[in-house]
């Protein structure tokens, strides 16, 4: 999994069945006036008026900059002759990764992307660059388009047949074929039968040819690797990519595990997010040089992750939930990102850490790799600093500790790898073993990274047990998770990772471990009452997850969360006003979250 902050990610699937529109080549041509629909038609006029072209373009650049520009930049001059190779044949591939996530969004983005260019205006061509599509993921999407008459906003459908409806979605992993139409690295397709077929991704007319450049593309960086682990990770993956199995990244994943030395390089479909039916995988890209000594300071926490597991059979209780076997072993590094790209590059915000992989050979063996993104973490400390200013107790200011909260940060991606997972085998009806994500569906997701909040945060106290972390630590860990926390206060809970800390914060306030004075508009925290709070939500999310009760994760989401049929979700009871309160008070500090671009200047 991936901790992301602020992250967006597109609407969920339509309930009924949408048009059937044939799937159009990537580089579908565009008439230079009018942006096509997906079946290649001229969009329809739309019903009302547009807004005056100024008012338009004026809409557009007050949503861009609803998120500060950060640069990230980075210098070949005093890398080795083999090393200014490798990162030009790595940005090589990053690029390839951005048309391939692309295609994945919409298979007409690439075309979209020229007429933008060729056509569009400055800050048409800038919001399409962020959020690669034309339509901007947070806000009104209805208003918030790079094209005037903006396209039916479906994200994310390109692996699945159009007119594929919920009930058959449903009825997939029942098929003979269900392992290949259910694999996230499969194009479903109808077949002339009137059932499903399921094509390796290197085997379609869409994604294929991109796939061979960008295999060639990583064998041509292995050949200049400096290290023997990278070079034979590099040559693995680029393997996988070009394989035609419907699961080809087993032995690539615990290659990519072994990984050590200077550079670090994660590339391929891995994360879920971002599919309509949270089922397909969507390509994204990291890579960069080590921190070494971060890295030295966090090698401690790679040992140990079965006491962990054993901590957490004891919690939620040997009547609940049985501890994993077997040694549960990983590799944790920290790195400075040369760049991020793909899904691993938020239009808003910005990763800052993953816990991969989430699923295959490396997962049964109890192998996993954390890796947390220092640069992208400190790129944040500017604007948490400012939000903790004007919304939190001024007791808890000077606890404000940017290492405390990497530190947190990796307790969470450690936290991925406890307890129960999407891919467990649990047994909701005694004798029916279904897989965590089969039970919880679509809230599978949401569920899996709440137990990362939850065990995460547990974890602190944990800690403290053992002797690692004394009071002042603590404190300054809660304080860093509440400034965190206090981020999804000013933003759309349509997204995963903030619905999941939305039920967080709420539990923590129920509890009385976090209170807001409303006439003061500070948070504080009362840390006697915390450890027992974060531990009951930790028992709670953590039990719910292996038992596979749908109704009782159902029940968590609408204490906290109002889920209208239609429009966005939003804060439920007392915590909508104190969500009004923060998103003023940001928007009128000019707090802004930040929207990472790189940039490498090579040697000349």
């Amino acid at each position: 999994m991936i901790t992301v902050v602020y992250c967006t990610e597109p609407s969920p699937p339509p309930a009924s069945p949408s048009p059937h529109v044939e799937k159009k080549a990537a580089d579908a041509s565009i008439p230079a006036k009018q942006p096509e629909s997906k079946a290649g038609a001229p969009l329809a006029k739309k019903a009302k008026p547009e807004p005056r072209p100024d008012a338009r373009q004026q809409a557009l650049q007050k949503h861009y900059d609803g998120c500060a520009d950060r640069r990230i930049l980075h210098t070949t001059n005093k890398l080795s002759g083999d090393e200014q190779k490798l990162v030009r044949h790595l940005l090589e591939a990053a690029a390839l990764i951005e048309e391939l996530y692309m295609l994945q969004l919409h298979p007409q983005n690439l075309a979209w992307r020229r007429h933008v260019v060729q056509s569009g205006t400055t800050v048409e061509a800038k919001l399409f660059a962020r959020y690669r599509s034309p339509w901007c993921t947070t806000g009104d999407s209805t208003r918030c388009c790079t094209f005037a008459e903006c396209p039916l906003k479906r994200i994310g459908f390109t692996p699945w047949p159009d007119d594929l409806t919920r009930d058959e979605f449903n009825t997939l992993g029942r098929q003979i074929n269900g392992q290949e139409l259910l694999s996230p690295y499969t194009l479903v397709h109808r077949n002339e039968r009137g059932g499903f077929d399921a094509l390796a991704l290197s085997q379609t007319d869409v994604f294929g040819p991109k796939i061979k450049t960008l295999s060639q593309t990583l064998r041509q960086a292995a050949r200049v690797a400096p290290q023997a682990t990278l070079k034979t990770f590099l040559n693995a993956r680029a393997d996988a990519l070009e394989a035609t199995t419907p699961f080809p990244y087993d032995d690539s994943d615990i290659d990519w595990i072994g990984v050590s030395g200077k550079w670090e390089v994660m590339v391929g479909p891995y994360e879920t997010y971002g599919c309509p039916w949270q089922t397909k995988a969507q390509f994204g890209m990291v890579f960069g040089r080590e921190d070494p000594v971060l890295s030295a300071e966090l090698a401690g926490f790679e040992t140990g992750l079965q006491q962990l597991e054993q901590a957490v059979g004891a919690l939620v209780g040997p009547e609940v939930y049985r501890p994993r076997g077997g040694k549960q072993r990983t590799a944790i590094r920290a790195i400075r990102v040369w760049m991020a790209a793909g899904q691993s590059r938020a239009g808003c915000g910005a990763m800052t850490a993953f816990h991969l992989p989430n699923r295959g050979k490396a997962v049964a063996q109890g192998l996993s790799k954390k890796v947390l993104l220092v640069n992208h973490l400190e790129a944040f400390a500017k604007e948490r600093k400012a939000r903790a200013g004007r919304v939190v107790d001024e007791s808890l200011l000077a606890k404000i500790d940017h290492k405390a909260g990497a530190h947190n940060t990796l307790s969470h991606e450690l936290a991925h790898g406890l307890g129960a997972f999407s891919e467990m085998k649990i047994e909701p009806s005694p004798g029916k073993p279904r897989t965590v994500k089969e039970v919880f569906k679509s809230h599978h997701l949401l569920l899996e990274e709440l137990k990362a909040n939850a065990l995460g945060l547990w974890l602190v106290d944990y800690y403290r047990g053992q002797g690692r972390l004394d009071q002042s630590a603590v404190e300054r860990r809660y304080t860093a998770a509440l400034l965190d926390l206090i981020g999804n206060l000013d933003g759309s809970l349509d997204t995963v990772h903030a619905r999941a800390g939305a039920i967080q914060l709420g539990w923590l306030v129920e509890a009385g471990a976090v209170t807001f004075d409303e006439a003061l508009e500070r948070f504080s925290i009362d840390f006697g009452k915390m450890p027992g709070a974060v531990e009951a939500l930790a028992k709670e999310v953590a039990s719910l997850q292996y038992a596979g009760d749908r109704s009782g994760v159902r029940n968590l989401m609408d204490r906290f969360i109002a889920t209208p049929s239609k429009g966005p979700s939003t804060w439920r009871g007392s915590m909508g006003r104190v969500q009004a309160i923060v998103e003023h008070k940001m928007r009128d500090a000019g707090i802004k979250p930040p929207s990472l671009r790189y940039e490498v200047r090579h040697a000349p």
